[in-house]
């Protein structure tokens, strides 16, 4: 966590929004962000990989066979109106998000809050755990959300520079 702590920081400055360290549904380490109002949860929360930013780029970045086992025995139920809840479903924004580099919560495990995350890989392009951003929707929009995505990607690649080092 020491190796990702700098990364972290620079992306809160830079979003002034909370972010977090996840491995697996876990939060792991969380940097709170410089607005007044902030979204944060709380080291050792835990939520479901498939309603959070974090969680899909887990899943995304999982190998098939591990991804299709978890799907297999994992009811999918919705947390709010956004929330996707069928397998097929997910399973199309999850192939997409590897295309992007990067997934998106729009508001599907809280209402009125908007994650995105990236991957954080090993050397060998195995997963190790996700970094994101969490902010209310009015402050990350639809169209801000790409822009986010780009800035887990570099910090997520600062911190795997980091633990290569």
């Amino acid at each position: 966590m020491v190796a990702a702590h700098a990364a972290l920081k620079r992306l809160r400055d830079a979003s002034g929004e909370t972010v977090q360290l996840v491995g697996k549904s876990l939060v792991l380490e969380q940097v709170r962000g410089t607005q007044a109002l902030q979204v944060c949860g709380q080291v050792g929360m835990r939520a479901p990989l498939y309603s959070s930013a974090p969680g899909k780029a887990i899943l995304a970045w999982w190998p098939d066979e591990r991804r299709a086992a978890w799907l297999e025995a994992t009811t999918l139920k919705r947390f709010t109106a956004t929330t996707i809840a069928d397998r097929a479903s997910l399973e199309r924004e999850l192939a997409s998000a590897r295309q992007l580099g990067y997934t998106v919560d729009r508001a599907e495990g809280l209402e009125g809050i908007h994650c995105v995350a990236a991957p954080i890989l090993d050397a060998r392009g195995a997963l190790l755990a996700a970094v994101t951003i969490m902010a209310p929707v009015s402050r990350l929009p639809e169209e801000k959300l790409a822009a986010a995505g780009e800035q887990c990607i570099d910090a997520a690649r600062a911190i795997e520079a980091t633990l290569q080092t």
